[in-house]
């Protein structure tokens, strides 16, 4: 094909050519509505048909590709049929795939290794979505947009038929990265995904290959009976990276991590929740919810015992399998993951108190300051401006926190959601939020008419802050009021606790300052710092040596101002 073509004046096609295979030829285009580059993958449709084998497997890319929508997946956009040839239309990556990567950069360090593994099993989780084993998982077919790895080439992968087996026969797929099953031509599942899963982890830690060898049988020998070396290089990995890599990479199926273990295992389940993208921490971007592998053709001991023709010939290799039926296989299997589920769910529960907890004890905390401005009754000093505003950002606190739990909102991404709010914690929780609204609406009127009646005594004629004393919602003007009449109550407190002498007095007036400057800080405190230590604070204020009282002072009060 010769000079630029222009498809439905929306794709231009230049001559730039980005990749050659046995069939197909990768250009350079542009997409002229979006004004960005694409991928035109050029396919001979007379070398299709002189290859049944490669015509069915172009077929099949296709149409799965076309159900496929995901961040981490090349998009197709468009195929046309021009000719003597197919050209389809396709997202392009500016960064090349991942093989050449390694080859440019070696060896991946290993937290930014699990940012892109991240993504990966963020692309597999859409292609497993759709009952598609991928079955070719490689470097080559994995490539780089940005900070951003996608998953391409789906000429190997293939629907796994819903039937009582879920699995595929042919053998297909690089020699490296070939689960087992897969050489020995038994019958296999998704479970074949994870195996050339830990060989691409394990190629982006060493660059090199767990299992190395002239031919697919040499490979397979190895991959029997060598020990992994986990220094190949010179490289270094934590001890839980070799455990995730030696269980991905076991060669009895029946001992391999499932998908649902993947998601368990330290170096992804610490990870899940990291939202970071950075050029050396990519990660998927958000939590995403993994209960597809609970499903149980995602499991791993589900095989028949029948034999299909094997691409090792007259190796000897191919050994028969003696499983046990499938029938109790499946049994065994339901039993182990509803153990697993069961003790995910409790912990996931737990988790999740703790966390509504750190967050009710940060309303908690202004609590104690909103009961104490009585104790401080000074007539120099208006405490009942300050302490309404106190009490208005705590009912705020918590009616937010209520109408989360109220209205069943996931604050957490929490998997087991449902269960969490089906359960005996939730409700006693839901009871502890609805009691503080009660117990804050017992103060806050009647603080509220105290400080309506301020205004007067005051000769308050600001009508921003008049409105904001009048109503109980947060006006536009709350936080700049709200810091104003606490900075201003705190230094009157200092400077009658610069006068004192009575070291027991001290203590407590040096508390309430600090305490009311604070207070200033809780929205930073809210974002920064939810699993604040509120108690072991409040027992450093305390014991503080006097001496220190004006220091701190001062530097409270400049993290109050900014």
């Amino acid at each position: 094909m010769n000079g630029n073509l222009c498809f439905d004046d929306k794709f231009l096609i230049d001559k730039e050519v980005l990749g050659k295979g046995a069939f197909a030829t990768v250009v350079k285009g542009l997409d002229l509505k979006n004004n960005q580059h694409i991928a035109c993958k050029i396919v001979s449709k007379q070398k299709l048909k002189e290859n049944p084998t490669l015509d069915n497997l172009f077929a099949q890319e296709i149409q799965l590709q076309r159900q496929l929508k995901s961040p981490y997946i090349i998009q197709l956009y468009k195929v046309y049929s021009v000719d003597n040839y197919y050209m389809l239309m396709m997202e392009y990556c500016e960064g090349g795939d991942l093989e050449k990567y390694l080859q440019k950069n070696g060896p991946i360090p290993e937290q930014k290794a699990i940012g892109f593994l991240m993504q990966v099993l963020a692309g597999l989780r859409e292609i497993h979505s759709h009952s598609i084993i991928h079955r070719d998982l490689k470097p080559q077919n994995i490539f780089i947009k940005g900070n951003q790895l996608k998953i391409g080439d789906f000429g190997c992968a293939r629907t796994a038929f819903i039937d009582s087996l879920n699995v595929g026969k042919t053998t297909v797929g690089s020699s490296y990265f070939k689960a087992p099953e897969i050489i020995e031509g038994l019958e296999y599942g998704f479970e074949v995904d994870i195996f050339s899963l830990g060989v691409l982890l394990y190629k982006m830690l060493f660059n090199s290959y767990p299992f190395e060898g002239q031919s697919v049988q040499e490979i397979y020998k190895k991959m029997q009976s060598v020990s992994i070396d986990f220094k190949k290089n010179g490289v270094v990995i934590s001890n839980q990276m070799i455990d995730f890599l030696q269980r991905l990479l076991k060669f009895d199926r029946n001992d391999r991590i499932t998908w649902l273990q993947v998601y368990q295992h330290p170096v992804i389940s610490k990870n899940l929740k990291n939202d970071s993208i950075s050029a050396e921490n990519i990660f998927a971007p958000q939590f995403i919810d993994v209960q597809l592998y609970q499903d149980p053709k995602f499991t791993n001991k589900k095989f028949s015992s029948i034999k299909v023709q094997s691409n090792l010939s007259t190796s000897g290799i191919a050994e028969e399998n003696k499983q046990k039926s499938n029938v109790q296989q499946q049994d065994e299997e339901k039993k182990r993951m509803l153990a697993e589920l069961k003790e995910a769910k409790e912990k996931e529960i737990q988790f999740a108190v703790k966390q509504y907890l750190l967050k009710r004890n940060i309303y908690g905390q202004m609590w104690e300051l909103a009961k104490s401005f009585k104790k401080f009754n000074i007539p120099q000093i208006d405490s009942k401006i300050p302490a309404l505003f106190i009490l208005k950002k705590m009912k705020s606190l918590n009616s937010q926190l209520q109408n989360e739990l109220n209205q069943r909102i996931n604050i957490f991404n929490l998997k087991y959601f449902n269960d969490f709010l089906d359960s005996e914690p939730y409700e006693k929780l839901q009871k502890q939020i609805n009691d503080d609204s009660v117990e804050i609406d017992k103060l806050l009127h009647p603080t509220q008419q105290e400080a309506i009646e301020s205004i007067q005594k005051l000769n308050i004629t600001d009508q921003d802050l008049i409105q904001e004393i009048k109503t109980l919602q947060l006006t536009p003007c709350f936080k700049k009021f709200y810091i104003e009449s606490l900075i201003a109550y705190a230094n009157g407190l200092n400077q009658i606790l610069q006068k004192l002498n009575d070291t027991a007095q001290q203590k407590g007036f040096f508390y309430q300052i600090i305490l009311v400057y604070e207070a200033c800080s809780i929205d930073k405190l809210i974002i920064d710092n939810i699993e604040y230590d509120f108690e072991k604070h409040k027992l450093e204020i305390i014991h503080t040596n006097p001496e220190k009282y004006q220091s701190i002072i001062e530097q409270k009060q400049t993290e109050a101002l900014n």
